[in-house]
């Protein structure tokens, strides 16, 4: 807020501000009578109305505060989003620069301090002469994860371990192929969800990265402190000093502020919520429309790591256009306090020398050297070497790497790694357009622990033997861009690790393909070939083939296509080895077992407008995760990074397109079949350690898994248990193969939509859309089609009207649930009609839901155990049974405006909600059967166009004929401040 005061005391000459936004401070007093049930219902059904005062704010601010000094201010005040403010001033002059506040800081210069954080606190960048100075102070305002998983044969999206999330901060990798936000893949900052384009299928072959910052509530922020230094070395080259110090918490973390509210708003769907705050500990309560609601009845838990919860039936919608809607459903949760591994706890320094000596105009060296400081176990150097030079059309580059493994950088996003290695590099361009690229790589590692400056999240928590690991790394390239011609890259990898017991091998190939036939016509094609072998252990190989297609035509701009196909398949094999028979004319048979997994995504999107006044849009889009599956490449894993759902989803969203590249190598991060890829399990403590994985209980397809029985010599080939697994019921495995189950995920969505402007004051809209979910959720495969119909009209300029008939079909295969929803709006505006505006609206919807009634069920950590409908075994049997309801919502508003001067005007508001049935909401009276009043008057002023100020006294009556004990009535005080910019 310094800043803001210093704004309002700069001179007027030096404000050249720009600010958008809005800012809103309320005042409220209420007053209520009622029971305590009645009290209770009035608090949840007006949680909006509770806070004294509250402000809530979205500002944006940048400009010059004075000549040389810029505020940057993002704030954001609201009680939802209070991360997502940050203030920060810059100070510019000759030779000197100042930012103070909330900053993003990158100290570059030595590889081994790769600095780039999120801080609050101060950094000065001056230059002295041929000196460059850089000091930085600060308090870290998050905590740093790294992220390791497979994929799972789909785009996604996958579950990251922490969030919020701190906006920006992601790295995304796969296969040690950096990704790109908004090209490659999407994420959502508030809940830890990453998507990747629709039609980008990352197969479980590849391996999955991410390296980010979130904010770490419950935790010790640090301290950290810096100071670099550059200058000239004579006139051929560069050395620099670097000094970082990092103060961090010893204690584990507080449990202050362990406790989260989130609000939603009903979309008269089941919905999918996402809780904001995770890991999550437990749910503490859930109500909507201020009726508790009841786990395992209403809604369940899907998981508390990724703090998913699924209703079980509709969730109605709050009364009035959804646009001015408040939340009707609250989520009361506690998260688990996280703090910084005990590995990355303590204070640690870095001292780095770095320097470029320029031998000539084309070749140089450079040297970098750190060493880092704290605890003893900290103790260590890293050391680098390289060389670069140019031969004509040849471009030659040769480096060897040290990192010490007791070496322990400051904590960073990023990807580095704890290797001794040998590197050389060469490009040869043979023309303008054509060029040749050839990598080697020898490298030795530790097998565990050897990212540094982040604690990663690949491991299960344990502490395995540590062993060293020796890979090598080839690759060659090949890029063409002539004019006129496709353009192409491609490019060939092997990787080859070993140590220990481990020795595997893997290839990638990959090849992009681009040509434009003229303007009208893209075209796009992009083949991925991985095969990895492990020759420990039983033999495990597998191979996957991703393709991928577009093509999009544009002739003119009446009409547009775009089609993307992808499609990927993954084989695994591998040999078991069973025993049967008894003591004597023992058998022994050798088995080699293969699975097939194939997973295809698809998309077509048309526009065509045949005439100015209509414009017809159409898509069809298909994403499937694939069938079949063993081993460690059947597409899921147990933990964070499991896609939980197959497509993008927006309902319970908190409040608030791809192809690879070649812009980064793989530096050997790969974890080949068999290398005991385990899944994270939780170090929170004993009422956490019960996770259990939310894909357990999903919807299974059948597929088969070829076995080959080979005899051993000496023995006989005896009965049918000769998969190497269990035999099957009756001893009976005589036709050479094996039933086995696995999971797939599929996500139909087939939608046209009609927009026509017969006239200049009618719009009208048709919308239809029809979708197929299988595999997402325990128990939530569903198919649901929406129709939709709208319209605006003004046939005078003081009428105006606008119409919408919505209906919703949702049925739960194989569930026995289903839910259907008519909903009818209608609205208008008369108005100014001597001075008088008036504003009517009408909302309708009558919904029937069926569910599943459920018992059995555990406690937490215990969920998606069974499929919606299935039989649940109890202590006295099974029980399976549907419940059915209506549930019939109306509502009517009105609100009166008339000004009683150029910047005042009187108001009053007059709302009528009734609601008939809804199965109780999971309580064990009766349905609701209510009438809900509310009149209000009130006052506007209008302080300038960009201020206003309201204040309205409103009075609360709620009647409910079947549960007495919930009526109430209230009154209500509120003035409020809005501002708009």
């Amino acid at each position: 807020m310094l800043g803001l005061l210093c704004a309002l005391g700069a001179p007027a000459s030096a404000q050249k501000f720009t600010i958008t936004g809005y800012d809103t401070l309320t005042f409220r007093v209420n007053s209520v009578s009622g029971g305590s049930a009645g009290q209770q219902a009035f608090t949840y059904s007006n949680y909006e109305r509770q806070r004294q005062i509250e402000n809530n704010a979205g500002l944006n601010i940048t400009g010059y505060l004075f000549p040389r000094v810029i505020l940057n201010a993002t704030i954001n005040s609201s009680r939802y989003t209070p991360d997502r403010s940050r203030y920060n001033l810059e100070y510019r002059g000759n030779g000197l620069n100042i930012m103070a506040g909330d900053i993003n800081v990158a100290m570059s210069g030595n590889e081994f301090a790769p600095f780039n954080k999120s801080l609050r606190g101060m950094k000065v960048e001056a230059l002295a002469g041929a000196v460059k100075l850089s000091t930085l102070l600060s308090q870290e305002r998050a905590q740093v994860a790294t992220d390791v998983f497979p994929g799972t044969n789909s785009p996604g999206p996958y579950s990251l371990r922490f969030s919020p999330i701190i906006d920006g901060t992601e790295q995304v990798r796969v296969d040690g192929q950096r990704k790109k936000l908004g090209v490659d893949y999407t994420i959502d900052y508030n809940t830890g969800m990453l998507w990747f384009q629709q039609t980008m299928i990352i197969p479980a072959t590849s391996t999955i990265e991410v390296s980010y910052e979130y904010a770490a509530y419950g935790s010790n922020p640090g301290i950290l402190a810096g100071i670099r230094g550059e200058l000239p070395l004579w006139t051929n080259g560069r050395v620099g000093l670097t000094y970082l110090t990092q103060m961090s918490d010893i204690g584990s973390g507080t449990e202050d502020g362990a406790y989260r509210t989130d609000l939603f708003i009903g979309d008269n769907t089941p919905m999918v919520l996402t809780l904001r705050y995770r890991p999550v500990k437990r749910i503490v309560k859930i109500t909507l429309d201020g009726v508790p609601q009841v786990e395992n009845v209403d809604y369940e838990v899907q998981s508390l790591d990724s703090g998913i919860i699924r209703f079980r039936k509709i969730v109605p919608a709050p009364p009035g256009p959804i646009a001015d809607a408040a939340p009707n459903l609250v989520v009361d949760y506690e998260i688990v306090t996280t703090s910084t591994p005990q590995e990355m706890r303590g204070d640690r320094t870095i001292v780095g020398l770095d320097g470029t000596f320029n031998l000539n105009e084309r070749s140089s060296l450079t040297l970098h050297f750190a060493r880092s400081g704290g605890a003893p176990a900290r103790s260590g150097n890293a050391l680098s070497i390289r060389g670069v030079t140019e031969l004509g059309r040849v471009s030659l580059n040769l480096g060897y790497r040290d990192i010490g493994k007791q070496f322990a950088a400051i904590e960073s996003v990023g990807f580095q790694q704890k290797e001794r290695a040998l590197e050389g590099n060469i490009e040869y361009r043979a023309t303008d357009h054509l060029r040749f690229s050839g990598r080697y790589v020898n490298s030795s590692r530790p097998s565990t622990g050897y990212y540094y400056g982040t604690p990663s999240g690949d491991t299960d928590g344990s502490d395995p033997e540590d062993i060293l690991l020796r890979a090598t790394q080839a690759s060659v390239g090949l890029t063409m861009d002539y004019p006129k011609l496709p353009s192409l890259s491609l490019q060939h990898q092997r990787y080859r690790t070993a140590g220990g017991s481990l020795d595997s091998s893997s290839a990638m190939t990959n090849m992009n393909l681009r040509y434009s036939l003229g303007t009208a016509i893209q075209l796009t094609a992009n083949l991925d070939h991985n095969s990895n072998q492990d020759r420990s252990g039983n033999g495990l190989s597998a191979s996957s083939l991703t393709q991928r297609y577009g093509a999009s035509y544009t002739p003119g701009s009446r009409f547009s296509a775009q089609v993307d196909f992808t499609t990927s398949t993954t084989r695994s094999a591998s040999a078991a080895t069973s025993e049967t028979g008894g003591t004597t004319g023992a058998t022994q048979s050798t088995t080699a077992i293969s699975a097939t997994n194939r997973a295809s995504g698809a998309s077509l999107t048309l526009t065509y407008s045949p005439i100015s006044i209509a414009t017809l849009t159409a898509s069809y889009r298909i994403s499937d995760s694939g069938s079949g599956g063993y081993g460690g490449y059947g597409g899921y894993g147990t933990s964070f990074g499991n896609s939980y759902y197959s497509s993008a989803y927006t309902s319970g969203s908190y409040m608030n397109s791809g192809n690879y590249s070649f812009g980064d190598q793989y530096t050997g991060s790969y974890y080949p079949p068999g290398s005991s890829y385990s899944s994270y399990t939780s170090s929170y403590g004993s009422s956490y350690t019960d996770y259990t994985s939310p894909l357990s209980g999903m919807p299974t397809i059948r597929s088969r898994r070829l076995d080959r029985a080979h005899a051993v010599p000496g023995r006989q080939e005896g009965d049918g248990d000769t998969d190497g697994g269990d035999p099957e019921p009756g001893g009976g495995d005589t036709d050479g193969s094996t039933d086995t189950t696995s999971t797939r995920i599929r996500s139909i969505n087939r939608s046209i939509g009609l927009q026509l402007t017969p006239m200049d004051r009618l719009n009208l809209s048709i919308n239809y859309s029809n979708d197929l979910q299988e595999g997402q959720l325990a128990g939530s495969d569903s198919r649901s089609t929406n129709v939709g119909l709208g319209f605006t009209y003004s046939p005078w300029e003081i009428l105006t009207l606008n119409g919408q008939v919505t209906r919703q079909r949702y049925t739960f295969l194989g569930a026995g649930g289903s839910s259907k929803s008519n909903i009818g709006f209608m609205g208008a505006q008369v108005g100014p009609f001597h001075r008088f505006t008036l504003h009517l609206n009408y909302q309708t919807m009558t919904s029937n839901t069926t569910t599943p009634s459920f018992t059995g069920y555990g406690g937490y950590g215990d969920y998606g155990t069974g499929s919606l409908g299935d039989p649940i075994e109890t202590g006295g049997g099974t029980t399976s049974e549907s419940t059915s309801y209506d549930t019939k919502l109306d509502t009517v508003t009105s609100r009166l405006e008339y000004p009683i001067s150029q910047s005042r005007r009187l108001f009053t508001e007059w709302q009528a909600s009734w609601t008939k049935g809804g199965g109780s909401y999971g309580m064990s009276s009766s349905p609701e059967d209510s009438l809900r009043l509310s009149a209000a008057l009130g006052i506007e002023f209008s302080l300038n166009k960009y201020v206003n100020w309201q204040m309205d006294v409103r009075h609360i009556r709620y009647t409910d004929a079947n549960n007495a004990e919930r009526n109430y009535s209230g009154n209500l005080l509120t003035g409020e401040v809005r501002a708009r910019f």
